[in-house]
């Protein structure tokens, strides 16, 4: 990407990725800065942008990747989305309503085959990254914001999870694992004074150096 598209793009809560996968560790939690962007593209560390998801960004994106899906579209089609095309199908972007949760997004796919992304995280590939092409006027209604918000007719449709529903705790909630999940070397290493020197790859699974 050139750097006045990079400009454009990082002024949104963009993600920095090769292929699918985010390059930068915490990458759910920060905004790529144009200084960082121009470095990963420079280096061949990324090959694209995608739009990082859920409430804290406010971003949805609805995904067809199928027949059923694309059938399913087909009633909300008035909907007026920003929207780009992957090589597995259409992805419609909307933007999150602050009044919306609960979704059941596993019972939608079931009924619809449409993919509901809304999590914190998730992100989404955006054109023009490994093929993915923007619909009509997409590209300039995302840089202007002009994002519309989830309309009515789709929320009426979405299931949600029982207000009750009570989940069993799993072997991931012992504090042991919740700290395993959340804690980073740098948490340990940098009070004692030690420092990152360096990745073995780009990738949020990176071997990390310290010494």
């Amino acid at each position: 990407m050139d750097y006045d598209t990079i400009q454009l793009y990082v002024q949104h809560p963009v993600v920095l990725v090769n292929g699918k996968t985010p390059i930068e560790h915490g990458w759910t939690d920060h905004a790529v800065t144009l200084e960082s962007a121009q470095t990963a593209f420079a280096q061949n560390l990324a090959d694209g942008l995608g739009i990082r998801l859920g409430p804290q960004t406010g971003f949805i994106d609805i995904e067809e990747d199928s027949p059923e899906a694309e059938s399913s579209w087909l009633h909300f089609a008035d909907s007026n989305p920003v929207e780009w095309e992957s090589a597995r199908g259409w992805h419609h972007l909307f933007r999150f309503p602050d009044y919306l949760h609960d979704v059941d997004a596993a019972k939608f796919k079931r009924d619809t085959g449409l993919e509901f992304r809304a999590s914190h995280d998730q992100q989404s590939v955006l054109p023009p990254a490994n093929g993915r092409v923007w619909i009509n006027n997409s590209e300039a209604r995302f840089l202007l914001g002009d994002v519309p918000l989830l309309p009515q007719s789709i929320i009426d449709q979405l299931p949600r999870r029982e207000q009750n529903e009570q989940q069993l705790p799993t072997a991931s909630d012992r504090p042991g694992d919740i700290y395993n999940a959340t804690a980073e070397w740098r948490e340990l290493l940098i009070p004692l004074g030690w420092t990152w020197v360096g990745s073995g790859k780009a990738t949020a699974q990176a071997i990390r150096t310290w010494r």
